[in-house]
Order: C-alpha cells, then structure tokens, then sequence
C-alpha cells in the first residue's frame, strides 16, 4: 500500500502540469508551484492541527469535525451542516 501512496503526489503534479498546459496558459510554472507549496504546507500543519483537534474532542471529535465538514452531502451526516449550528 505504501507503493501506491507513494505514487499519488508525482502523479498529481503530472496531471495537473498536463491540464494547465493542455490550456495553453502562460503561468504553467507558477500554477504548479502553488500546487507543491499548498502540499508542502499541509504535510507541515496538517499533523499539529489534528494533534490539536484530538487533544480537545477526541477522536470522536475529530471524526466527527471531518465528517460535518465534508463536501459530499454534510447534510446527511451533518444535520446541521458546517457552520449552521
């Protein structure tokens, strides 16, 4: 499994250079250098932001902060949805 989770950053990059030049776009390079920044940063405050979410809710909490904040119809998981309380 760790193979293929290895695979998924690079082949992210690829993709995404292919779609910005596939639109002719003359700021190719600096749309995936955004694209590596926003994956850098995340692997930098993702962890102490869910250290930080466990310490107070739990991991309960967290899952359940994950799954109300989700894209994919909070309502149904979420009744209240994000941010209507």
């Amino acid at each position: 499994m760790t193979a293929v989770a290895s695979s998924l950053p690079p082949q992210t990059f690829a993709y995404a250079r292919q779609a910005v030049e596939r639109r002719g776009s003359v700021k190719a390079p600096l749309s995936i250098s955004a694209l590596r920044t926003l994956m850098s940063v995340s692997w930098v405050i993702g962890p102490p932001v869910g250290a930080v979410l466990i310490g107070a809710g739990g991991f309960a909490g967290l899952f359940g902060l994950a799954s109300c904040s989700s894209p994919v119809e909070p309502d149904e998981v979420c009744p209240a949805g994000p941010g209507r309380a």
